[in-house]
């Protein structure tokens, strides 16, 4: 297959002033042999090249090889027609941007109609509520000359106002809520006073299945389940007991800063004071994969939160590197419902990364990949099936970026999907 032009370097090479952004220079490189195996990195010229120079390099992704340190490679030409193989995480194909764009427009339109409609909704619906009841404590920032993040107490609180605007970058709701703390207004983003839908922790208490799990019981279930998972179980011990923790809700947000467990309550305060946004975003997660441990908060048993760690420990390096997190999530999801799906000791909700498993799900239900395509990528990090099964597949209606298109499952995830749903119409 032929190099192809009008790659770009990941993330955009440039600052608004036009600068080249020199924390993103480095493309790693190796040298290609001349039968076009894996030769030594490379560390002179062409190791550091620049985005720009990949913009105008040709890049054949038709052929992927592995770096000695896991991470996937394509060939790249360099300048004076150099083949070297590059890294292919740090890298976006040339339809990236168009696909992103569409997905964008799509997104705009949704979130214009969903103005008038549902979050037109919602503000009235707070802005005439007697009190906002806050189950957990929530992160929010003074409304001050010098904002500050505070953490808001779990409780009651009246005479709140809303007003247009975010609290944070990443709310879906395009306004915010301000509450009277200390005769100082605090202002909170309306999706941490909804809270998460919590009925299956609620439901896995009720029927006793909220019980810790050893490490053996998690590996029994890999092991023995038939499904598309089990040819990817290693024979070994992969999760031991000393590996898989069960954490608190504070030792969870410290174990976010810390990327382990706290010592102590002292600890944990310090951590709460030295980054409370991690903290937060910590303090609310059900379980998090941090290197070879696991951590499952000790109020979220019973709900398959293990499984759904214990897969991405299985996972390859290279997919989500390439993929980006939603997708690897909704590719984890994806197996972990196939695992648990005939289980009756656990109790799983629909909504857990319900917009990144939908995403993933729609190549396989448009029939664009198939199970063990994904299996490959996830497990083996086997990419280059993917890539090529959605570009033949797009082929002659509209260039489709499968990259562009993965990093969209979060919030855009519903407009992905009918982008590429669109696409594939058009070429019926």
């Amino acid at each position: 297959m032929p190099f192809e032009k009008g790659w770009t370097a990941h993330p955009q090479p440039f600052a608004l002033n036009g600068a080249p952004l020199k924390k993103y220079d480095e493309i790693p490189t190796y040298a290609a042999g001349d039968t076009d195996q894996v030769g030594a990195r490379l560390t002179e010229q062409i190791d550091y090249l620049m985005p720009v120079i990949m913009s105008s390099t040709g890049v054949d992704d038709a052929v992927w090889e592995t770096a000695p340190d896991g991470q996937a490679l394509v060939l790249a030409l360099a300048p004076g027609e150099v083949r070297v193989w590059a890294a292919r995480e740090f890298l976006r194909d040339g339809a990236y941007r168009v696909t992103e764009l569409e997905i964008e427009l799509l997104a705009e339109q949704s979130r214009q109609q969903l103005l008038k409609t549902f979050w037109a909704g919602k503000r009235k619906h707070y802005a005439e509520l007697a009190e906002i009841v806050l189950k957990t404590e929530i992160n929010g920032t003074t409304v001050t000359a010098a904002p500050d993040v505070v953490t808001v107490p779990a409780g009651r609180y009246t005479k709140q106002i809303v007003v247009d605007g975010e609290t944070w970058q990443d709310q879906l709701a395009p306004f915010s809520i301000l509450l009277p703390i200390d005769d100082v207004l605090v202002s909170v983003s309306p999706d941490d006073v909804e809270g998460v839908d919590d009925s299956h922790v609620v439901a896995a208490q009720e029927e006793g299945r909220a019980t810790r799990l050893p490490a053996a019981t998690v590996r029994a279930r890999f092991a023995t389940t038939a499904t598309i998972v089990r040819p990817y179980v290693p024979a070994s011990d992969w999760l031991t007991d000393t590996q898989l923790h069960y954490p608190t809700p504070t030792q969870m947000g410290a174990v976010f800063v810390l990327r382990r467990m706290p010592a102590d309550e002292g600890e944990i305060e310090q951590t709460r004071q030295n980054d409370p946004e991690l903290f937060q975003q910590g303090l609310t997660s059900p379980g998090v994969r941090l290197d070879d441990h696991i951590y499952v908060r000790i109020d979220h048993l019973g709900t398959g939160t293990e499984y759904h760690e214990a897969m991405h420990k299985l996972s390859h390096r290279t997919f989500r590197a390439v993929m980006g997190w939603d997708f690897n999530e909704g590719a984890t999801e994806y197996f972990t419902r196939l695992l648990l799906a005939e289980s009756e000791d656990v109790v799983r909700n629909d909504a857990q990364y319900a917009s990144q498993r939908s995403g993933v799900e729609f190549l396989i239900d448009r029939g664009l990949i198939t199970s063990q395509d994904l299996a490959t990528a996830y497990f083996r990090g086997l990419l280059e099936p993917l890539f090529r099964k959605v570009r033949e597949a797009t082929r002659g209606t509209k260039l489709v970026s499968l990259q562009a298109y993965a990093h969209a499952l979060g919030p855009r995830s519903y407009d992905a999907q009918s982008f590429l749903g669109q696409v594939l119409d058009r070429g019926v």
